[in-house]
């Protein structure tokens, strides 16, 4: 995947083009403080990023739709003592806390980015989402106490995602164990990397992928291979806009949330999935332990194992795969 630039002349123009409204090459020259010829490199250079610029006679550059962008100073007020950094290009959110410890080592500690070379999804898979059009988040946390099959952290992080986004007013469910899916097409994903896994600590990196407005950047998700159908949050909001930045508050809170209710054994994961459960009823065709099954996906259970119902009556798994 190929490395974007990003300088402090194309963040100004993006700041100032994010109202969506005309802006002539010449006022936006004055305020940045460059030639016009130096903004139409800089716009250039956003186009190839993937945003939809228009570029009109007489009226100037037009940013296709109205832009959210990550603002220090929200977090500034909002972080509750908790460290941040904000990105603009970096490989991996989930690699970069894994590489700076020394920084991210209190619970709730994160950073955020507005575009990734190589974000990852589970297994392996490739997560892309075209520059500033996402959520690339990965909050730092640790359990000071063992927790028995610590893999049931990635259902409480997609239940804490979903319901964040449910209180948007989306339908919102989660296919095991850590894809978002609204209307049948992925909306995001979740990848919960271990740091140390100790008996008596463990440490975790979080990673939440969402798409928030990708309609406009298809031809840049093609190019990138993304062949799966996928969705975004404002296709699906009324209005048509999202601030990441509340969005990101927001599920650094529910994450908070919900894993000290996890810690005290009150978290009712069973109940919780349920509740957005994506496969629950369906017949699923899986892998486990090297060979292929089909069942009902009847839900987890509290300690996150998968419940499948066959012909011979009920079994659960520990870890499946599911085909697709």
């Amino acid at each position: 995947m190929k490395m974007y630039s990003f300088n402090k002349n194309k963040k100004i123009l993006l700041q100032i083009l994010s109202d969506s409204n005309f802006h002539s090459g010449e006022s936006l020259g004055n305020k940045i403080g460059i030639t016009r010829a130096a903004v139409s490199k800089s716009i250039q250079g956003l186009q190839q990023l993937g945003f939809n610029i228009f570029a009109i006679k007489g009226k100037g550059y037009k940013l296709g739709a109205k832009l959210s962008l990550l603002d220090p100073n929200y977090f500034n007020v909002i972080s509750s003592g908790r460290y941040f950094e904000i990105l603009n290009v970096i490989d991996s959110t989930n690699n970069y806390i894994m590489e700076n410890a020394d920084k991210f080592k209190n619970k709730g500690d994160f950073c955020v980015a507005e575009f990734q070379s190589s974000g990852r999804g589970r297994r392996g898979n490739l997560w892309y989402s075209p520059f500033a059009s996402g959520i690339n988040l990965s909050v730092f946390w640790k359990f000071d106490r063992f927790v028995e099959n610590y893999n049931r952290v990635s259902l409480v992080v997609g239940i804490s995602v979903a319901q964040v986004i449910k209180s948007l007013g989306i339908d919102i469910k989660l296919k095991w164990p850590n894809d978002l899916f609204v209307s049948g097409k992925k909306l995001g994903g979740i990848l919960v990397d271990a740091k140390g896994v100790f008996d008596d600590e463990i440490k975790l990196i979080i990673g939440i992928g969402i798409n928030v407005t990708t309609t406009s950047n298809a031809y840049h998700l093609k190019q990138n291979n993304i062949s799966q159908p996928w969705t975004d949050l404002m296709s699906h909001l009324s209005d048509g806009f999202v601030n990441r930045n509340e969005l990101i508050k927001d599920l650094v809170n529910a994450l908070e949330k919900n894993f000290k209710s996890f810690e005290k054994d009150e978290f009712k994961l069973s109940e919780n999935w349920l509740k957005f459960d994506y496969l629950l009823d369906t017949v699923v065709n899986f892998k486990h332990k090297n060979k292929i099954h089909m069942g009902i996906f009847k839900g987890v259970n509290d300690y996150g194992k998968v419940i499948i119902q066959h012909s011979e009556g009920i079994k659960i798994y520990d870890e499946i795969i599911i085909l697709k």
